[in-house]
């Protein structure tokens, strides 16, 4: 029989398989009834590694934070660089808050309040927005100098179309929103309209001037008052109640909710199919508010959104209701794979019930994960506050405009430091994600090695979490850093594929080049997570180091490809849906409320909305990989063990994991002989205490 077993092995597995030692078994200790108790110090120098990212990390938000200036960042800056509501005028006092535009450069000037009345036809200075007086005398030995036709003889012009030709000027705008201390007209087009009017009157075209003016006057209509950073700092500065509230409450409240449904088996294919049923209803309505929100920028005469804004609504829309039908055709047809995944679930539920706070320890982890989340996000925040102005020049109506802006010497050592803290962050929170994974990885191959599992025995998940973190952190350190070394380099792609785009260079060859390349990367990064996953459970059993456990986990998996291929994924089918669920809900709900409360205060719904999603997809899967790592642990020590024990079967199958075998059989084309030493349970038809069903590594033919 062993010789048998070993033929069909090999058969199963390619010529190079067997070179690199596929075929050969696991061999355990002599003593092994479960997780071996001695274990070493598993892949130090990765974590050395790791620990020195962390210093650099440490040291780059230490470095922003003592040059960096919070203030730039949430209040309005003007012309000259200073901050409104914050800095001092040159007569001592301190400027107002709000902001509103001053030229058509986007510079801008602090005022008392915003403007509730247009005046487009002004007969004095009065009647304008204007900058401060000492710069529209322009002194010679003043960087506004430039400011050509708004004085003369030391007094200052009284022309209202004089004073805005100079660009020391701007027209009041009507119906003005105040967005984050920012007040917006309502409608700029009346305003672009009086300004063309000008320009052509002073006949700029002739000039040759025209094309300098064309090009500020289109970076001004579409209202970059602030950086792209700046204004989602804002957004999320003013909607934080919701943010934390809702975004980040709500995917913790509905996650423990899940982890809580699923310690009782019989709610567990309610939740499951509940969830994969309000998908789509939840696809349709956000479908739907994206859609007359993209509706809504299409009307908005203000200039705050512009059509590129609209069409990207649009595409959401449309994408979220084709979502909408691929999830309702695909339930109807891997029915059967979600009652497999259901049935798997309902395995994982006895072992979450014998882990000892299993609750508390997915509660650790979303508040470290937050608490990192916003350490991190505090250093970028402080890299994009850097309170450093240098005076720059642009050129409108023949003329030179000074104005101050962020200082971009240094912009290679910011970009360095940025990208940095990126690698930084997105190693770290694989890497939590990879000590969870460890730990909840131990709790349940204790839990399934435990021989008298009906007598109450329970496994402490902070004894489990205390040896991953001593004995195997480097592992985890390893795993994650593969994982993320290429997702840094898909990301490149990614900007280039859109930077090309946005240029109109694409075409089908570059197009499929790209392409090409984004499908073998994401391959490749597939293969791995599935391969690290294993890896971690194989090095929480047998204490082993990462390149070892993919080793030898990669090539059980081989010789059980039979089971792999029908129910290795399983435990994905028990949480994708309440996953989706959790961040479609908190996304919609969280946008709604944004909308009816902030709906006027606010540069874009869409992308805090999304920020929101983002976080609720990967803050959920702390919740959800409970219930996936215990569906993947007890398979995969089942099909470890039963390897181990050979013909004795494995001792530590319990009831449930039985039933989801017989139903895999039930479902398979090609059953395959488990051996179970069925000692808690009575079987009729199992001789000598094994349970045998017929495996086929192959389809019969037909004279079998």
């Amino acid at each position: 029989m062993d010789n048998l077993d070993e033929e069909v092995i090999v058969e199963g597995l390619t010529p190079f398989d067997v070179a690199m030692g596929g075929a050969k078994k696991i061999s355990p200790p002599a003593d092994f009834d479960g997780p071996v108790r001695s274990r070493r110090i598993t892949d130090p120098l990765c974590l050395l590694f790791l620990f020195a990212t962390w210093g650099v990390g440490t040291w780059i938000g230490a470095f922003n934070l003592q040059t960096g200036n919070y203030d730039v960042v949430v209040h309005p800056v003007d012309y000259r660089g200073r901050i409104c509501g914050i800095d001092k005028d040159s007569d001592g006092k301190v400027l107002p808050k709000y902001w509103h535009p001053v030229d058509i450069f986007s510079n801008g000037v602090c005022v008392a309040e915003c403007p509730t009345e247009s005046n487009l036809v002004p007969t004095s200075k009065s009647d304008l927005i204007c900058k401060d007086e000492y710069d529209l005398l322009a002194p010679d030995n003043t960087p506004l100098s430039g400011l050509v036709g708004c004085s003369s003889n030391g007094v200052i012009s009284d022309d209202p179309d004089a004073l805005v030709a100079c660009g020391g000027c701007m027209y009041r705008g009507g119906g003005v929103k105040n967005v984050s201390d920012y007040c917006i007209p309502s409608a700029v087009t009346p305003i672009i309209a009086k300004v063309v009017e000008l320009a052509e009157s002073k006949s700029m075209g002739a000039s040759g001037n025209w094309t300098d003016f064309e090009y500020s006057l289109e970076d001004w209509n579409s209202f970059e008052f602030a950086t792209p950073i700046q204004r989602l700092v804002k957004d999320l500065r003013t909607v934080f109640p919701i943010f934390a509230g809702v975004g980040i409450g709500g995917t913790f409240l509905l996650g423990m909710l899940y982890i809580v449904a699923f310690l009782f088996p019989t709610c567990i294919a309610p939740a499951v199919w509940l969830s994969a049923g309000l998908i789509p209803a939840a696809c349709g309505g956000g479908g739907a508010l994206l859609f007359f929100l993209a509706n809504d920028y299409n009307l908005d005469e203000s200039g705050l959104h512009t059509d590129g804004e609209a069409l990207f609504l649009n595409i959401l829309a449309y994408t979220a209701w084709t979502l909408c039908g691929l999830v309702i055709i695909f339930l109807i047809r891997y029915a059967r794979k979600i009652n497999l995944g259901i049935s798997m679930a309902k395995v994982a539920s006895v072992g979450m019930r014998r882990v000892e706070m299993i609750t508390v320890f997915a509660f650790v982890q979303f508040l470290l994960y937050a608490i990192v989340l916003g350490i991190f996000l505090l250093w970028f925040l402080m890299i994009a506050a850097t309170e450093d102005f240098v005076w720059s020049q642009g050129k409108a109506f023949g003329n030179r405009l000074y104005f101050k802006e962020h200082n971009t010497a240094n912009g290679n050592l910011y970009s360095f430091m940025l990208w940095f803290l990126i690698f930084a962050l997105w190693w770290t929170t694989e890497f939590f994600t990879a000590i969870g994974k460890l730990t909840l990885s131990s709790s349940f191959a204790k839990w399934y090695y435990t021989p008298e599992k009906e007598g109450g025995h329970t496994v402490s998940v902070f004894g489990s979490l205390c040896c991953s973190l001593t004995k195997h952190a480097g592992t985890a350190a390893f795993g994650s850093l593969i994982i993320k070394m290429v997702q840094i380099v898909r990301f490149p792609i990614q900007v280039l594929q859109w930077c090309i785009k946005r240029s109109g260079l694409d075409n089908g060859c570059i197009d499929a080049i790209i392409c090409s390349c984004q499908c073998c990367l994401f391959t490749i990064e597939r293969f791995l997570k599935f391969t690290s996953k294993e890896a971690y459970i194989h090095t929480s059993v047998f204490g082993t180091s990462f390149c070892k456990s993919s080793h030898e986990s990669f090539f059980l998996s081989g010789r059980n490809r039979d089971i792999v291929e029908e129910c290795g994924s399983v435990g994905l089918w028990s949480i994708i849906f309440p996953k989706m669920l959790i961040t479609l809900l908190v996304s919609i709900v969280s946008f709604v409320m944004m909308d009816t409360f902030y709906g006027d205060a606010m540069f874009s719904i869409t992308n805090v909305t999304l920020i929101i999603a983002i976080l609720a997809w990967y803050l959920s899967e702390i919740f959800m990989d409970v219930i996936s790592v215990g569906c993947s642990t007890t398979l995969y020590c089942f099909l470890a063990d039963e390897e181990i024990m050979g013909e004795e079967g494995s001792p530590f199958a319990t009831k449930e994991l039985e039933d989801f075998l017989a139903l895999v059989n039930t479902n398979s084309s090609y059953p395959r002989l488990f051996k179970i030493d069925s000692q808690n349970t009575d079987v009729e038809g199992i001789e000598a205490g094994l349970k045998m069903v017929p495996r086929y590594d192959d389809p019969p033919s037909s004279k079998d």
